[in-house]
């Protein structure tokens, strides 16, 4: 009896402490945060964009529309960052990429941001995450199958 009502005060306590991380609000984040290369797509999979920014809000940005397909260049050549709200100014960096918008939300480790054309009517919800993030979660998940295939 005392051991279950010790463990249910651990769980409880665990809980509660799991429960105020949840609700602590995330500040949102500084060109600082933003400036480095961010890396994903849409959940569908055919566009895939890289995203590498600098500290005042320039960079530049790399499309892959469909699979198998050469990406797209374009020049970030400003950022606009209110609290969470971003938008970015693009400018296509090739002759055949199309005209586009990106605009979204960010915080310090992930941004959630409409693509989309301005001649032709299209948008796409895409997700970046930092690229130091995502080549990490490759590699474990990499590891992780090479060591299931040795073991017996």
């Amino acid at each position: 009896m005392k051991l279950t009502k010790i463990a249910s005060a651990g769980l409880l306590a665990l809980f509660a402490g799991t429960s105020a991380d949840a609700h602590k609000v995330i500040p949102p984040p500084t060109m600082a945060d933003l400036a480095t290369t961010w890396l994903g797509g849409e959940q569908a999979g055919l566009e895939y964009v890289g995203l590498r920014l600098a500290a005042d809000g320039t960079g530049s940005m790399a499309i892959q529309y469909l699979p198998q397909q050469p990406a797209e260049a374009y020049r970030i050549t400003k950022t606009k960052l209110d609290k969470y709200k971003v938008v970015f100014e693009v400018t296509p960096a090739g002759a055949s990429a199309e005209a586009i918008y990106l605009r979204g939300t960010a915080i310090s480790n992930r941004m959630v941001l409409e693509l989309g054309g301005t001649k032709v009517d299209w948008k796409r919800s895409i997700l970046l995450e930092r690229r130091e993030a995502v080549i990490a979660r490759i590699e474990a998940v990499d590891t992780r199958l090479r060591e299931s295939e040795e073991e017996p």
